[in-house]
């Protein structure tokens, strides 16, 4: 009888070990797991490769630019050079390459330039007004917009920020009486940029991990920004000119110069340390004249 009952308690606690220790795991299964670091210098020769091979392989519609149709939307279209588009030109033979550098190492990229644009180029930080689709190598896309939509520069990838400053807004723009608008000469293209300049080695909805991205952007318009409205154009307050204007800080309080109505810390505001001209442009008075200006000058002169 103690036997029976021994062995009775020996397999109840036997059973409930396995089901805790199938909790735990089945716990532990729903821990996010950690993204693994790269090597973004060896990840963007591999990513490099990926893309000669799709540009040396594809083709755009470069005849319905050439003569386009009445109702044609000036929309790019690849395809691979095969069969009846044998003869086609590879897209490797109609790009520019670019480079860009994040912390020391070098990515490699290839612009697209279809219509550059009449309008004004923006800066890395600007707003813009465009259309996009976004789409992997094997053609999939990601996201896109059906109408122009404005974006701040400053919070998309590097890939697709380096392509807008290619190219420039368009000439004119007219409003249609539908509410929509027209716009002539704008500036038309794509970028093909490995995963470092990306969402690198960081999964997306429909873009896995290190993946190189294609985007296809038509750029409408194009307005200087001031996102602290100081007076002073955000392009202008990347001191370092590394077109990264969050490790621009005068006065240590976290708060980057772009963002910031006080650059200095001291008692008077950016706007009233500087001089708007009529024309647009700025004076930066150093009532010191030590160099600094007096915006970026803690030192208050007296009046």
């Amino acid at each position: 009888m103690r036997f029976s009952q021994l062995f009775k308690w020996s397999l109840f606690l036997l059973i409930l070990f396995t089901i805790i220790l199938s909790c735990s795991k089945s716990n532990n299964d729903l821990t996010p797991t950690p993204v693994d670091p790269i090597d973004q210098a060896v990840q963007t020769l591999i990513d490099d490769a990926l893309i000669v091979d799709y540009l040396q392989t594809h083709f755009y519609n470069a005849e319905d630019f050439q003569n386009p149709a009445s109702d044609f939307n000036f929309d790019i279209i690849f395809d691979t050079i095969a069969g009846e588009n044998s003869t086609q030109t590879p897209l490797f033979n109609q790009v520019e390459t670019k480079n860009f550098v994040i912390d020391d190492v070098t990515f490699k990229y290839y612009i697209l330039k279809v219509n550059e644009g009449f309008g004004n180029r923006p800066h890395f930080i600007d707003s813009t007004l465009v259309n996009f689709k976004g789409s992997l190598l094997n053609n999939l896309v990601f996201d896109s917009s059906a109408n122009p939509i404005w974006f701040d520069m400053a919070t998309v990838v590097d890939g697709f920020r380096q392509a807008l400053m290619e190219f420039k807004s368009a000439e004119s723009s007219s409003l249609n009486p539908d509410g929509t608008s027209t716009f002539t000469n704008f500036g038309n293209g794509a970028v093909f940029f490995p995963s470092g300049m990306g969402f690198a080695n960081i999964p997306q909805p429909d873009v896995p991990a290190n993946s190189p991205l294609i985007f296809r952007i038509k750029l409408f318009a194009a307005l200087e920004a001031d996102h602290d409205l100081d007076g002073i154009p955000s392009f202008m307050e990347d001191l370092n000119n590394n077109q990264n204007p969050s490790d621009d800080d005068t006065d240590g309080d976290r708060f980057p110069n772009y963002l910031d109505t006080n650059d200095d810390g001291d008692l008077i505001l950016t706007i009233d340390e500087i001089i708007i001209n009529p024309d647009g442009t700025i004076t930066f008075p150093d009532c010191d004249g030590d160099g600094v200006p007096d915006y970026l000058d803690k030192d208050v002169c007296p009046k």
